[in-house]
């Protein structure tokens, strides 16, 4: 038809208090001639027209969500480390059998950085934090401020991250990251934040529950469905994905910084030169050979099949089951779209004392109480919301083929996982404990080597004693 203009309807979306939810249409409409006063000629006359028909070559995808973090960090802060983001899904083996490989994914969706996340496994400094749920306290002030709590994550120079700061402080040092306002406080439900990871459902039931309940006041929404003081930014727009067989990941940087048990009681740690992941393809087709195995087959290698196929060591399970259960009639295609920073930083919790000011410099010092402990951590990660697949194209003998997708869109959020590099608060070990400890480890060294060297000289002056009645006796011997 000649002048036409033809529109490939999938799917209409619905938003109904912000869940969006995509209905099939699946109409071909095919329009020609010109509304009057319009068209390349001014049509004097209406001859626009509209014919509709149906289309059944659509997908509906069954989408699922992963991520991978490398062990170490990225080199921009001493906590922050890079996020591959991916999903994955199953299309049917008729549909590859008649348009061939995947070769093309389009989609979009809208990219957020939450506010700091914090997550502490101290009962008590927990209580007390939720009084202050949502509210801005600005700067703390001496003797005059009720609430005395803060947060703070040592950063590397003058680049901590401070929760209910002093101003002068604030102000001595302009490059600390100061906040004044928590939206997200959650407990670690193990009693120790240094091993708690914070699951992807947990977080967002919390988000729905600071939304729904008004925690920060009146204010405006963000996708239309949580409030805005969760995120401390927004894109302007929707990012668009275009992805081909061709397209790889940007690199992803590691600099791992590990610590024995000793560096954890002390709080120090030992630095390896970093290590530059490749890129890896942005599409990829999962095979049997993805997977690696001990003995034989019987148990999954996890963090082996983490690291080769880019995503977490706790979904390694999953991913594998929906493997097995959809992999005799459908093709497994893994999609990485996004490389991000995330932020994970032990924090130390605290009530102030004063501030202080340095002897020599008169630079300010924050001085706390005797009940600080660093049984917390503060956390930020990128979130995609409404994210949507929009098609998918197949190529087979040089024809490609594009195939749009019913899906509803979907907000994807990642695990809030604990800090690398940690300082253990068991068992209330001090410095001046630990120095004791020392002594008391050299002093029992020292009595072990004496009971030693004692012991391994019982033989020596029982032979000599016994040399000595022989050589006496034959003294005697001689004598008679």
């Amino acid at each position: 038809m000649n002048n036409a203009h033809i529109v490939l309807d999938s799917g209409i979306e619905l938003s109904v208090k912000g869940t969006i939810t995509e209905y099939t249409v699946a109409d071909i409409y095919t329009y020609s001639g010109y509304a009057k006063g319009y068209g390349s000629e001014l049509a004097e006359t209406d001859t626009l027209s509209c014919k509709v028909d149906g289309f059944d070559k659509y997908l509906s995808l069954d989408v699922h969500t992963t991520y991978f973090i490398p062990e170490g960090i990225n080199g921009k802060t001493q906590f922050t480390h890079d996020c591959l983001s991916s999903v994955y899904f199953a299309v049917p083996k008729n549909v590859t059998e008649e348009y061939g490989l995947m070769t093309r994914i389009r989609g979009e969706y809208l990219k957020a950085l939450t506010s700091e996340i914090f997550v502490t496994g101290n009962d008590s400094y927990y209580n007390e934090f939720m009084s202050m749920l949502g509210v801005d306290i600005g700067y703390w002030e001496e003797n005059s401020s009720d609430f005395d709590c803060l947060i703070r994550a040592d950063g590397i120079g003058n680049t901590d991250w401070i929760y209910n700061n002093a101003k002068e402080c604030a102000d001595y040092y302009p490059n600390d990251k100061t906040f004044s306002r928590l939206n997200y406080i959650l407990k670690a439900t193990n009693g120790d934040a240094d091993t708690y990871d914070l699951s992807w459902e947990v977080l967002k039931t919390y988000m729905n529950w600071y939304t729904s309940n008004n925690v920060g006041g009146d204010e405006s929404l963000v996708a239309e469905r949580y409030a805005a003081s969760l995120f401390s930014w927004v894109a302007d727009s929707y990012t668009y994905f275009d992805y081909n067989s061709e397209s790889v990941t940007q690199p992803l940087t590691t600099v791992v910084i590990s610590q024995n048990w000793w560096q954890k009681l002390c709080g120090t740690s030992t630095t390896t030169p970093s290590t530059v992941y490749e890129g890896k393809e942005a599409i990829h087709r999962v095979v049997d050979s993805d997977f690696l195995y001990y003995n034989g087959e019987s148990e999954l290698n996890v963090q082996g099949i983490s690291n080769k196929l880019y995503i977490a060591q706790s979904d390694v399970a999953e991913f594998k089951k929906f493997y097995d259960d959809n992999k005799e009639d459908n093709e497994i295609y893994l999609i990485r779209y996004a490389v991000d920073d995330y932020v994970s930083a032990e924090a130390m919790e605290a009530h102030w004392s004063k501030v202080g000011h340095n002897v020599a410099t008169g630079a300010p010092q924050m001085v706390y109480k005797t009940d600080s402990d660093t049984n917390c951590y503060l956390a930020q990660e990128y979130v995609y919301l409404n994210f949507d697949i929009i098609d998918l194209t197949f190529s087979k003998n040089n024809v490609s083929t594009v195939i749009p997708v019913v899906m509803s869109p979907m907000d994807i959020l990642h695990d809030i996982t604990h800090p690398s590099q940690t300082t253990t608060d068991k068992a209330g070990l001090t410095w001046w404990q630990i120095v004791l400890a020392i002594i008391a480890v050299i002093f029992l060294l020292k009595l072990l080597y004496e009971f030693l060297k004692w012991l391994l000289s019982l033989p020596a002056k029982a032979a000599s004693g016994t040399a000595k009645g022989i050589k006496n006796s034959i003294k005697r011997n001689k004598r008679e």
